[in-house]
């Protein structure tokens, strides 16, 4: 009898758990520091300034301290995708997503000489503001939709 009573009472408190722990995507709201964070980004890496762009965009980045070696090798890949795909035309925000206060995933579309891309970045509120957690690209048109 005393398990069929603590079954019970756990099933009965399952549910708020299991919601508890669930992310809730929202609107996102207004984060003028990533705007110009994307923005001087695109910008030098239209300038043909694939290295400030790195360093720009992953200043604020803890986890990108001190890894020289590491911000090369994305800068040689941005320079890769820049002569495989063609010049930075221009770019645009086609999604925006928070997770919470803390997280902003956003996607934009960029046209460049040769190809479509889409390109995400994260951002994460850590203590010193506002910071890259992942930046990506990707050129498989057909999925996005």
């Amino acid at each position: 009898m005393r398990s069929l009573i603590l079954g019970a009472a756990l099933v009965a408190l399952a549910p708020a758990a299991a919601f508890a722990k669930v992310p809730v995507e929202s609107e996102a709201v207004a984060n003028p520091a990533a705007d110009k964070l994307v923005g001087d980004f695109f910008e030098a890496l239209k300038a043909g300034k694939s290295s400030d762009a790195v360093h720009q965009v992953f200043a604020n980045s803890p986890l990108m301290a001190g890894r020289e070696a590491d911000l090369q090798n994305l800068t040689a890949q941005f320079d890769n995708a820049i002569r495989i795909y063609g010049p930075i035309l221009s770019f645009e925000k086609i999604s925006d997503v928070s997770l919470g206060t803390g997280y902003d995933k956003r996607y934009y579309l960029v046209r460049q000489g040769k190809m479509l891309t889409r390109w995400e970045f994260e951002f994460g509120s850590l203590k010193d503001g506002w910071a890259i957690v992942y930046v990506g690209m990707d050129d498989q048109v057909r999925t996005w939709g």
